[in-house]
Order: structure tokens, then C-alpha cells, then sequence
């Protein structure tokens, strides 16, 4: 037998710590327990607690010292003071209690008991600030497997943590994690609810657990739900003794104490596990809220390319939710069919590159997974896909890729129709999650939005395309002709006086074909247009005979209205105290804007293109028709050749054309009716301000509306044949009216036509006389106007007494008989000794060329 020595057991003792304060609770006698707490007990109750200065690590120092096992090198030093703070007040409840008990009340086996709860609560203390640092799952479980057998002195320790599909596991080890697999003894312990222990050395035959341990070799088990705050077990943590070596001793059986440590420590694993969930989660969600962030703004850069824009988002698809690729098929609506050509993506595809998808692929879109949510519009999370008979197995001989899950969700538009099918293949996880579910669902929305988006700028691209080139075309024939142009601009000028033009008694049935624009080149010879701006002589030419080729053949607002309208503004700018208040380019800008106010001009107003929803009133809105008017009138100013105003300045330029956009949309009645107040409000407390352009805008506003409605003012006969051509073309509304099924008003309604100087006299009152009479009030040269107003109304007063009206049949508005013009023109001519001219009512009909036999075109000014 060996001989026993001092050093041999201090050798011992320091080898088994545990074993050795174990025999001193048994053997030990009373008095060698007083001994030693006279020695070590006082002292350390006379230790003051360390001020609130020293830095927390020091009792982190002094626990790792005072632990009787080793320590991980991993765990770290430095520590957050709040951390300790919060797990000291929840592992030290026990010590706590402890410490308020004196010493003195206690025997000495209490005390003893008591110094070895300490050194436990400090042990756990540590390894709870360990795991509660990690929010890393994998690393958070590794801590686990590492720190449990350090507390029980156990051999290992594994982590099952149940899997998302609640059919298998996640087993971590401290050097390894393995997913989707089965467990037993975790699957038995979350089916008991209760923690179970074993051995695998002299197994009990009704003991499970001894069982599982024999069939795993192991010679003891504890196994321990882990319950969050919830109650739900998220996972089981098993500890292991191995088989000891033969003629081993060591005790293979876990204690009581063994399980009530583990127990200690359990529920701060299920926080530490719980937090790094959600902190997993919330880093996921942040991930997929850039991922559609990203989408959102693909959605602007990138939809000159559908096959691009799907391509990218695909690939980040695929990337975020850990599948193995993400396929998109559209509905070919045509052929009902299923097609996926560029829209296949892997997460380490380049999402710049559209062609990294396999060549087309297209099948019928009742067939398959896809075939099926196209056609339902339902979500489909298959777990395995050659189980499900509804899955088309062509694909993957197509392609030689095998399908295992797939989570399949329809692509809507904003109508909510199905427009094509979204499809994830082979989650990395096993299977696909209600979360996965849920995060696709958003990306499906978002690819909808985005393939929409881009189908429509693509159809948008090709009908600016095709726009464009109508737009050519029509331009082409929209535009006066070389030919016509050239022999205009050969035609001889007639004075102002000759052409009628000075007067506002002037009526235009004595004015044929040519002569109208003949007229109009007059009216901005006379004005100094031509020469202060310098315009090109063969493109005003051309520019007058291309607005009125854009005029239609309506009842009222046609070509003579628009020369009418524009005779009248020339007239009031010959007035010398309205050229005081108006320079030349507003000059210019008002003669332009009334021979264009009506350009293109349907015979219907706004109200009635609001009623049956028309073309133009989806692309215009409010003032829809005097937009259009100016619309057509900028496409033919800036079409080839025509553009009149190219000798000014960017800025002259830009002046001019703002002019007359406020000039034509002021032709609006319900704009006229917002304005007028303004105007006679200045004009009646005398503060109109020439130097402020608002002033000045209100004052052309007036002017356009003036003239638009001169008619009233013309002699009785003239009034009497416009007012009849009018209402002949709000009664054509008013049948088209009828015709969508809406009851037309008083003044558009035909049965209504002998109350047409009632309604006449009202127009003159509530629309005319505010305007003419603030015009007078301004203008003392414009009181002409209201004068022939006060006398028209008198007439229609006169026509409303003698009963009902019938209006008279006419050969077409605005135009006299042939026999009619031609004796007035041959009567003018002589009065003013032009002699005779050949007399016909053909609208082309050349009027006499000069004497000289050629005439360069570009002279022409120089002739005026």
C-alpha cells in the first residue's frame, strides 16, 4: 500500500475540489470547522464591499478566479455594466438572501452549504453574461453546448432547437450546427414536457430515457425543455456523461443538484435564444425592407427594360429568402400560355445581366404548380414537389434541375388581375415558413407594381413612337403645300381700306378664298409686326395657310371666326391709346392667339367633351378645349417652316409664347367670368398699373375676350346671321347630347329655338355688356363697342316682341351667295379704283398677281 503524504494530498484536494468539500461537510468535526472560521470566516465578512468606483470587471476577474473549473478562453473580460447590473439582480436573488442572513444564526453545515451556493451563483452569474452577449443563434448555442458542461462537469452538451416546421431539429454542438434533422430524446422530452434523465449503464427496461441513452451509447443523459417567456419549449438542452473506461468509478448518473443547477441556468438560455430570434427576425426584416426599397427605386431607373428590371429584383429574391432559384412566368394572354424567359434567377446570378436565365420556356397555363395559381390566383407552399400530381415534371428535364419545394404565389396588377405567376425553388432551410410566406407575398405586390410599371412605359415608349410619326404625317398634311405657298407670297397686298378691314362694320362674305389670308398678311404688315420682328415673308405665308388648313368645317367655329375674331383685335390695336399700354411683342402675341384661339375646334365646348369623357378631356382636364387650341397651335408654329417667330431671342421667344397661352386660354367663358372683376375693379378705382405685368395680363385677357365675342357688335344683319350660326351649332351639341343619353339645356336644346332672342338678350347682359362697357370706361376710343351693343339689344328686343323666332335657311354660315359677293366685291373694287377682278366663289380662286412678270419671294417685304 502506498504511503500517504501531506503533499500528496494537497496534491489531491486540488485535483478534486468538489470531492474534497463534500468529505469536509461529512467528516469534518465541529471544532475543525470553528478553526477554520475563526481563520477565514470573519475576514471575509469584514471585507467592505468595493466602491462604486471600481470598475465592474474587477468582480468579473474575481469570479473567474474564484470558479474551482476552468474557464473558456472565449469568454470576455470586459463587460457592459448594465449587463451585470440586470443579470446579477436576476441569478443573485439566492446569494442575495444568503448575505442578509448573519452568520451567527446559521450552524455550520448552513455555512458551509451557503459558500458553496456562492460559488454557484457566481459561476452562473459569468456564464449568464456570456450567452446573454451573443445575438447570434448559431454562436449563442455554441456558448451554450461550451458553458453547461462546466457547471455540471459534464462531458458534452448539445442544443436541439425545434425547427421552423415543427418536424425536426436544429442540433447545435460547440463545434458544429446540423439542421433538419430528427432527435429523439428532444423529440421525448418536448412530448413529456418535463425533464427526463438516464444511463446507459444499468438501463431500467420501463425507463425511456435509459433506453435512448443505451442506443446512443451514452452512460447518463439530462435532458431539459427550454420554455421561452411564452411558455412554448423552443428547444431541449441534453447533457452527456460517456461510458466510462473499464474499472472506472466515476458516478454516471446525474444528481438532484445537477438538475436544479440546470435549471438555474435554463431560463436565461431561453431569453438569450428568444432575443437572438427576434434579433435574427428584425434583421431580416430590415434586409427586406432595403431589398424593396431597392425594388422601389428599380421601379424609376430601370423601366426601359422589363427583362432587366425582373432579372434584378430575382435575383434579390433569391438572395434574401435562401432558396435556390426564383422564377418568374408571365401569362401570354394570346396564346394561353405560361412563359419564363429571362425571369429565372439564382441568389449568385448577376443582377446585371438579364440573360443569365435559361433559354424561353412555355407550356400551357392551366399545367403545373404555376399553371395552377395562374389560373386560381392562389398561394401554393409544396413541401415536396414530385409528390404533388399538380407539379410538372418537364420542366426539370427541360431544364436538368430537380424541384423539391416551391412556394408559388400569383403576380397581380393594380386591377387585381393576374398577370403572371412568382415561384421560389428549394429553400436552403428545408421548407418554406409562414414568415417566407409572408415576405414573398410583399415581393409579389412589388414585382406586380414594377412588371406593370414597366409594360406600361414600354407601351407608353411605342405610342410616343408611333405619335411621333403620326405627328410627322400629319404635319406633312396639315402644312400648306410649297406650291400654295410660293403663290401667296406672289400675290399683290391689298390696303386695308380696299380689303374692308379698318371697320368694325366690315362683314366677311365680302372676302373669298385667298383674299382671307391676303387679309391677314395686311393686318401684320399694318401693325409693324413684319418688319420690327422681322418676319421671313414666305413662312408667314406658309404659317397663315396652315392654321387655316387646321380649322374644321364646323357650323360656327371655323376659319371665319377666327378672322373675324382676329379683324377685331386689329381694329383695337390700331387704337392709338391702346398701343400706349401695350408693347409689340403683346402686340404680336394677341394677333397670333386670335387667328389660333379655336384651332381644330370640334363645335362642341368643354362642357360637352367633360360629359362623354373624351380624349381630349382626359389629356387636357380643365379648359380642355382652349388647351387643345393652344396645343395645335405651338405644333404648327414649331413644324417645318413655320415658325414665324425665328429671328427672336430665346427669351423674346419664350415671352411671346407665354403671351399667348394666358392669351387663348383666356378665351374660357368660366376663366373670362373668374377675371372680369378683378379688371373693372382697376378700371373703375383707376389703379391699373402698366408696370405690373398681372395688370397687364387681365387687360390682354379682356381684349381676347372682346374680340372672341365681337359679333354682338357688328351691324344688326351681320349679329343677326352669327347669333343664328351659334345657336345652329349648340343645337347640334345638344342632339349629340341626346344621344348618350343626357337632357340638353335651354340653350342647346332645338325645341327651344323660339326663345333664341330671350336667350340672346341674356347672353348680351351677363356675358357682352361687362366687358364692353369696362373696355369703354378705359378706352375712350373702344366706346364704340358698347354703343352697337346697346343697339343690337334694342333689336333683339324688337324680334322677341313680335313672337315666336324662326330661324332662316341659310346656304352655309357665314357665307353669302355667290351672286351676292361677287356684285359686292365688283362694287368695292371700282369705289376704290382697283378695277375689275375675275369674280368666282372657289375657295382657291388667285387674285390678281403683280405687274412685274417673276418676283423673288424673299423681296416680298420690300414690295409691301
Amino acid at each position: 500500500m502506498a504511503k500517504v503524504t501531506l503533499t500528496g494530498v494537497l496534491e489531491w484536494v486540488k485535483t478534486h475540489t468538489l470531492d474534497f468539500e463534500e468529505l469536509v461537510v461529512q467528516e469534518a468535526s465541529q471544532t475543525a470547522i470553528n478553526r477554520w472560521l475563526a481563520t477565514r470566516g470573519p475576514q471575509q465578512q469584514s471585507e467592505s464591499p468595493a466602491p462604486r468606483t471600481t470598475p465592474r470587471v474587477s468582480h468579473v476577474q474575481a469570479a473567474v478566479k474564484s470558479c474551482p473549473v476552468a474557464m473558456p478562453r472565449q469568454v470576455p473580460v470586459e463587460v457592459d455594466p448594465k449587463i451585470l447590473n440586470r443579470v446579477s439582480r436576476l441569478v443573485g436573488r439566492r446569494a442575495e438572501a444568503s448575505i442578509a442572513t448573519t452568520p451567527e444564526a446559521l450552524t455550520i453545515s448552513e455555512r458551509v452549504a451557503d459558500l458553496s451556493q456562492q460559488e454557484h451563483n457566481k459561476r452562473l452569474q459569468f456564464l449568464t453574461i456570456d450567452v446573454c452577449g451573443a445575438l447570434d443563434l448559431r454562436d449563442l448555442c455554441t456558448k451554450i453546448c461550451r458553458d453547461v458542461p462546466l457547471i455540471l462537469k459534464a462531458d458534452n452538451c448539445t442544443v436541439s432547437l425545434r425547427h421552423v416546421n415543427h418536424t425536426a431539429f436544429t442540433v447545435f454542438t460547440p463545434t458544429e450546427c446540423t439542421e433538419n434533422v430528427s432527435d429523439e430524446v428532444a423529440e421525448h422530452v418536448l412530448s413529456s414536457g418535463c425533464t427526463v434523465q438516464g444511463t446507459g449503464l444499468s438501463p431500467n427496461p420501463d425507463n425511456e430515457t435509459d433506453t435512448l441513452a443505451t442506443k446512443l451509447g451514452m452512460g447518463a443523459i439530462l435532458a431539459m425543455p427550454i420554455t421561452g417567456l411564452d411558455g412554448v419549449c423552443m428547444g431541449v438542452i441534453r447533457v452527456a456523461q460517456n461510458i466510462p473506461s473499464a474499472g472506472g468509478t466515476d458516478c454516471v448518473r446525474f444528481s438532484e443538484e445537477d438538475v436544479r443547477q440546470l435549471e438555474d441556468f435554463t431560463p436565461f438560455c431561453a431569453v438569450a435564444i428568444q432575443n437572438a430570434e427576434i434579433f435574427a427576425t428584425a434583421l431580416l426584416e430590415c434586409k427586406w425592407s432595403n431589398v424593396l426599397l431597392d425594388l422601389s427605386k428599380n421601379l424609376f431607373e430601370n423601366l426601359q427594360s422589363k427583362d432587366s428590371l425582373i432579372s434584378k429584383i430575382m435575383v434579390n429574391a433569391a438572395a434574401l429568402l435562401t432558396c435556390e432559384r426564383c422564377s418568374v412566368f408571365m401569362i401570354d394572354f394570346a396564346t394561353k400560355e405560361l412563359f419564363s424567359k429571362l425571369f429565372d434567377a439564382t441568389p449568385d446570378a448577376s443582377s446585371e445581366d438579364p440573360e443569365n436565365g435559361a433559354k424561353e420556356i412555355r407550356f400551357p397555363m392551366d399545367r403545373g404548380i404555376a399553371g395552377h395559381v395562374a389560373t386560381t390566383g392562389e398561394t401554393l407552399n409544396i413541401p415536396d414537389a414530385y409528390a404533388d400530381p399538380r407539379f410538372n415534371q418537364n420542366i426539370d428535364k427541360q431544364t436538368g434541375f430537380v424541384t423539391k419545394t416551391i412556394l408559388c404565389m400569383p403576380i397581380k396588377n393594380v386591377d387585381g388581375e393576374v398577370i403572371g405567376v412568382a415561384q421560389l425553388v428549394n429553400s436552403t432551410n428545408g421548407m418554406f415558413t409562414d414568415r417566407d410566406e409572408k415576405l414573398f407575398e410583399a415581393f409579389a405586390i412589388y414585382c406586380g407594381l414594377s412588371i406593370t410599371a414597366a409594360a406600361l412605359y414600354e407601351e407608353t415608349s411605342l405610342a410616343n413612337a408611333k405619335h411621333c410619326v403620326a405627328l410627322d404625317i400629319l404635319s406633312y398634311h396639315a402644312t400648306a403645300t410649297d406650291a400654295d405657298t410660293k403663290r401667296l407670297a406672289q400675290l399683290k397686298v391689298p390696303t386695308a381700306d380696299v380689303l374692308g378691314i379698318n371697320s368694325m362694320s366690315f362683314d366677311i362674305k365680302t372676302l373669298l378664298g385667298d383674299e382671307k389670308i391676303v387679309a391677314c398678311v395686311r393686318m401684320f404688315v399694318d401693325t409693324g409686326m413684319v418688319t420690327l420682328f422681322r418676319l421671313p415673308y414666305l413662312t408667314l405665308c406658309r404659317w397663315l395657310l396652315s392654321v387655316e388648313k387646321n380649322y374644321r368645317d364646323v357650323t360656327y367655329h371655323n376659319w371665319d371666326h377666327a378672322f373675324n375674331v382676329t379683324q377685331t383685335m386689329y381694329h383695337i390695336l390700331k387704337k392709338e391709346d391702346v398701343q400706349r399700354l401695350l408693347d409689340p411683342y403683346e402686340r404680336l402675341a394677341l394677333l397670333i392667339s386670335c387667328l389660333c384661339h379655336d384651332l381644330d375646334h370640334r363645335g362642341t365646348n368643354n362642357s360637352f367633351e367633360d360629359l362623354k369623357k373624351s380624349k381630349l378631356h382626359t389629356l387636357y382636364g380643365t379648359s380642355t378645349m382652349e388647351c387643345h387650341h393652344f396645343n395645335m397651335c405651338m405644333t404648327i408654329l414649331e413644324s417645318t417652316h413655320n415658325n414665324i417667330l425665328v429671328n427672336l431671342g430665346v427669351e423674346q421667344y419664350k415671352n411671346v409664347v407665354s403671351h399667348i397661352r394666358k392669351a387663348i386660354l383666356a378665351t374660357d367663358i368660366s376663366t373670362y367670368l373668374k377675371t372680369r372683376g378683378q379688371y373693372h375693379k382697376l378700371v373703375e378705382t383707376k389703379t391699373f398699373s402698366s408696370g405690373k405685368e398681372n395688370d397687364r395680363a387681365l387687360l390682354r385677357s379682356m381684349l381676347m375676350t372682346a374680340s372672341d365675342l365681337s359679333a354682338v357688335v357688328r351691324p344688326w344683319a351681320i349679329q343677326k346671321r352669327v347669333a343664328e350660326a351659334v345657336y345652329s351649332e349648340f343645337f347640334q351639341q345638344g342632339s349629340a347630347e341626346r344621344q348618350i343619353g343626357h337632357e340638353p339645356a335651354d340653350l342647346f336644346n332645338e325645341n327651344k329655338a323660339g326663345n333664341l332672342p330671350k336667350m340672346q338678350i341674356g347672353f348680351l347682359d351677363f356675358i357682352c355688356k361687362p366687358v364692353y362697357t369696362t373696355l369703354a370706361l378705359h378706352f375712350s376710343s373702344l366706346d364704340e363697342f358698347e354703343k352697337a351693343l346697346v343697339q343690337n339689344r334694342e333689336k333683339w328686343e324688337e324680334t322677341m316682341a313680335a313672337g315666336p323666332y324662326e330661324m332662316q335657311r341659310r346656304v352655309k354660315p357665314n357665307q353669302a351667295t355667290p351672286e351676292q359677293t361677287d356684285t359686292a366685291l365688283w362694287l368695292r373694287n371700282v369705289e376704290h379704283g382697283e378695277g375689275s377682278r375675275t369674280s368666282s366663289c372657289n375657295a382657291k380662286r388667285p387674285l390678281s398677281k403683280p405687274s412685274v412678270t417673276k418676283r423673288d419671294p424673299s423681296k416680298a417685304c420690300a414690295i409691301l
